[in-house]
């Protein structure tokens, strides 16, 4: 539950209500948001929602919820757009400004498998596994198809 205070200003013919949700009243309130857990546990107690009911909405369990909050897990793939929506915003960066790291953001950001994002991107999955595991380097054609594809869809 989170505490909210309330303070009326105005005259008698005219009244303002403001609530005021300082983050200092907020039990366990991340006071530094670095990790995914984090962002979610402070997202959580702004909507005022328990671990279960953020737990009904990625389908996961209470306990699900609270490992990924001490940082004991990491979603998995799948669930990673759900939460992206449940924040109002994209928590993660590429790792690098190269193409297979904006690949693997492409690939973390969609939630995808290495199988689905073969699918994706028309390639065969040991293929984009090598890539991203950088076992295989690029060719030009494969190079340039890639750059355009993120472009449209990045």
């Amino acid at each position: 539950m989170i505490l909210k205070d309330s303070c009326s200003i105005g005259t008698p013919l005219l009244k303002v209500s403001i609530s005021i949700l300082p983050q200092e009243i907020i039990k366990g309130y991340p006071e530094k948001v670095e990790r995914l857990g984090e962002h979610i546990r402070k997202r959580r107690l702004e909507l005022g929602l328990t671990q279960k009911e953020v737990a009904d909405t990625f389908g996961v369990s209470k306990d699900t919820i609270c490992n990924w909050e001490k940082g004991k897990s990491f979603p998995d793939l799948k669930v990673i757009p759900k939460i992206i929506k449940f924040l109002g915003y994209n928590p993660f960066r590429p790792e690098g400004d190269d193409l297979i790291s904006r690949l693997k953001f492409y690939r973390l950001v969609n939630g995808l498998t290495v199988e689905e994002l073969a699918e994706r991107i028309s390639k065969h999955p040991d293929q984009v596994s090598a890539w991203l595991a950088g076992r295989r380097k690029l060719s030009k054609k494969n190079r340039k198809w890639l750059e355009e594809f993120l472009k449209g869809n990045g």
